[in-house]
């Protein structure tokens, strides 16, 4: 038992160096044709929830976006995904597929990301996006629910 531990221990130090390890080939410039940011600044990984005892990831593509809550409980290690399309006009957002609202605002502030839903104000999120130690975090993560989920 306290060697299969500290095997998992192990695997989770080298998969979290290993998702620091990596380096981008190519141009770090992020500059158009123009002279313009090409990326938009919404397109990310951001973090809505960050505990010891639970996480909540959104990923925004130009096209798609997708919400992951890892957690764990009495049961052990979870993860539920949720996800769709989604459509940007201005600072307004468009989503379908399992989502919480239809359509949304957002506005953003240094590595902050307000988004207020249309007609629901009250149910504003504010993202924040994600550190490199928020990352090596989400691979700790997906890794210890893949490792779970093989027993």
């Amino acid at each position: 038992m306290k060697k299969d531990l500290l095997k998992s221990l192990f695997a989770l130090m080298c998969a979290c160096l290993m998702a620091t390890g990596f380096v981008a080939c190519g141009s770090d410039d992020d500059k158009g044709k123009d002279g313009s940011d090409s990326t938009p600044n919404y397109i990310g990984v951001w973090i809505e929830k960050d505990t010891q005892s639970a996480m909540y990831v959104l990923t925004l593509a130009s096209t798609s976006w997708e919400r992951v809550e890892y957690g764990s409980d009495d049961k052990g290690p979870r993860k539920k995904v949720y996800s769709g399309s989604l459509s940007v006009s201005g600072n307004t957002l468009s989503i379908s597929g399992n989502a919480p609202f239809n359509k949304a605002t957002f506005s953003i502030s240094g590595n902050q990301m307000t988004i207020v839903p249309e007609g629901n104000p009250d149910q504003k999120m504010i993202v924040t996006r994600a550190t490199d130690a928020q990352s090596e975090k989400i691979v700790a993560w997906e890794f210890i629910i893949s490792n779970y989920n093989k027993q």
